[in-house]
């Protein structure tokens, strides 16, 4: 995955980044008996998880938020697909593109030592936005598992309306990601900071 530097400005890269998310819309997307489509639901979903002061190491850090949100992603997919692994199933799984981000990003900082939360665009497909937005009102049910709740700080989850919108999310939730600090500015690590999950397709990374 190239650095910003090389895909070009912010601009561009929001806009490479926006046209995936069209992508896999399109690919989400239902016809109609009389006509048109029905296209995925947007959400912008941010997951804060609790501090731990059992690992100092900043890439375990992430690796440890990394999988707390692969966990959280299906937790998501469980209460919004039923019998998702089931073939007839499988075109109705959720997407999420993540971005890993640390506090005080937002002010011009980078404090690698804290963990990292995670902004991520979700994508639901319109057959299951009813079911989705049921578990959204009980915060995914994690309350239920006992392992994954106890970990999670916060979970904040926001309709994504317009186009504007998607472009202002883009660019707020991969400012670490754009202009990363040590360790993640090393090629192997910073291609870490920006993932997707689900669907039927993986998401291709960004100048791969």
């Amino acid at each position: 995955m190239k650095f910003l530097n090389e895909i070009g400005e912010e601009g561009r890269f929001v806009s490479i980044i926006e046209n995936q998310i069209q992508q896999i819309s399109d690919r989400m997307s239902i016809s109609q008996p009389n006509g048109g489509y029905m296209n995925p639901k947007l959400y912008f979903l941010t997951s804060v998880y609790n501090e731990t002061s059992l690992i100092m190491c900043p890439n375990k850090r992430l690796e440890y938020v990394e999988g707390r949100q692969k966990c959280l992603f299906m937790r998501i997919m469980g209460a919004t697909v039923s019998r998702y692994m089931k073939p007839k199933n499988r075109y109705k799984q959720p997407v999420s593109i993540d971005f890993f981000d640390f506090p005080g990003t937002r002010r011009g900082g980078r404090d690698t030592l804290s963990l990292p939360h995670v902004h991520s665009v979700l994508l639901i497909h319109p057959e299951t936005d009813e079911k989705f937005n049921q578990a959204r009102t009980n915060d995914f049910w994690i309350i239920n598992r006992p392992d994954l709740n106890r970990r999670i700080r916060s979970l904040k989850c926001l309709n994504i309306e317009t186009k504007e919108d998607l472009t202002r999310i883009v660019g707020y939730s991969s400012k670490f990601f754009r202009n990363p600090t040590y360790p993640f500015n090393q090629s192997l690590l910073h291609e870490r900071l920006y993932n997707s999950q689900g669907g039927e397709m993986p998401l291709c990374g960004v100048g791969k």
